[in-house]
C-alpha cells in the first residue's frame, strides 16, 4: 500500500509536470502571436524606413546607384494579389525580416539574368502569403531609381525542393527574367513555391548589372537554411526564463512581499521573452 508520504511525492510530481505544460503552452500562445502580429509591426516600420530612403534617392533628380548589401533596391508590386512592397538586397534574416528580398548575385531589376527575390510567407508582414494565386499573364512590377520594370508571369507557380537552389541562378543571361521564391506550404519549410516572369519584350535592353556579393556572404545559403548561430543564445534565455519563472515564488515565500516581487519579475521576464522570441524566429527558414 503506497505511503502518505509517497503519495505527497506523486502529488509534487504531478504538480510540477501540470505547471510545466500550462508554462509551455502559454509560451506557445504568446509565440505564436508574436509571429502574427509582432513581427507584423516591425515589418511595417523598417517598410516605412525603406520607403523614405527610396524617395529620398528618386527625388528631386534621380540618382541611381547600385544598391548595397542590406539597403533598399526599389518597389516590387504585384496588383492581382495586392502585393505593393519595398526590397532589400539580401536575403539573410536581418533583411527579409525588413521586407522581400534579392539574392546578391542577381541582376538589377530590368537588366540581362534572373532577378531572383526571396520573401516571408506567413511572417513579418507576410509578403509572399498569395504568391499561389499568381496566374499565368498577370503583371509584376519592379521600380527602382531607373524606371518601372514591368515583368509577366509565365506558367502556373510551382514547388521545388527547400534544397533547389538554382532556382535563383541565372540560367540564360541572354534573357532578363524574374524568380519570386517563398516557403510551402505555409507555415511549413519542406518545399519552395517559384512564380516565374519575363520582362517585357518592349523594354529597351539594358546592359548586365548584378547586385555585388560581399566577400563574408555566401550568395545561396543565407536565408535558405537556418540560422543554427543563435542556439547558444536560445538556451541561455530559456535558462534565465525558467530561473523567473519558478525562482519568483520561492522569493516570495521567503520574504512574504508578492506586491514587490512579482511586479519587479514581470519587467524582467517581458522584455527576455521578446528577446527570446526574436532568438527563437531566426532558426525558422527566412521566408518561412
Amino acid at each position: 500500500m503506497p505511503t502518505s508520504q509517497n503519495r505527497s511525492i506523486f502529488t509534487r510530481i504531478l504538480g510540477v509536470i501540470g505547471k510545466v505544460c500550462i508554462s509551455a503552452g502559454l509560451v506557445l500562445l504568446a509565440f505564436s502571436g508574436y509571429q502574427l502580429w509582432g513581427t507584423g509591426v516591425a515589418e511595417r516600420q523598417a517598410q516605412n524606413s525603406l520607403e523614405k530612403a527610396f524617395e529620398a534617392r528618386r527625388a528631386p533628380t534621380p540618382q541611381f546607384v547600385i544598391p548595397k548589401y542590406g539597403e533598399v533596391a526599389g518597389k516590387l508590386s504585384i496588383e492581382s494579389i495586392g502585393l505593393s512592397k519595398m526590397i532589400v538586397v539580401g536575403v539573410d534574416y536581418k533583411n527579409l525580416e525588413k521586407g522581400p528580398g534579392i539574392f546578391p548575385g542577381s541582376p538589377l531589376p530590368g537588366h540581362p539574368g534572373n532577378l531572383a527575390i526571396s520573401g516571408h510567407r506567413n511572417t513579418f508582414g507576410a509578403p509572399f502569403e498569395k504568391l499561389n494565386e499568381v496566374q499565368e499573364g498577370d503583371k509584376i512590377e519592379v521600380t527602382t531609381a531607373e524606371g518601372t520594370f514591368t515583368y509577366i508571369a509565365y506558367g502556373d507557380p510551382t514547388i521545388v525542393p527547400a534544397t533547389a537552389v538554382e532556382v535563383a541562378t541565372t540560367v540564360d543571361p541572354t534573357r532578363t527574367t524574374l524568380t519570386l521564391i517563398t516557403c510551402h506550404p505555409k507555415w511549413t519549410s519542406t518545399n519552395r513555391l517559384i512564380v516565374t516572369a519575363e520582362i517585357v519584350a518592349a523594354v529597351p535592353p539594358l546592359q548586365a548589372a548584378v547586385f555585388a556579393i560581399p566577400e563574408d556572404i555566401a550568395p545561396l545559403n543565407q536565408g535558405w537554411f537556418h540560422d543554427v548561430s543563435t542556439w547558444p543564445a536560445i538556451v541561455a534565455l530559456f535558462i534565465a526564463l525558467t530561473v523567473i519563472v519558478f525562482g519568483t515564488p520561492r522569493l516570495v515565500r521567503r520574504y512574504h512581499r508578492p506586491w514587490l516581487l512579482y511586479p519587479l519579475a514581470a519587467v524582467v521576464f517581458l522584455p527576455t521573452l521578446f528577446v527570446f522570441f526574436t532568438q527563437i524566429t531566426r532558426i525558422l527558414p527566412s521566408n518561412l
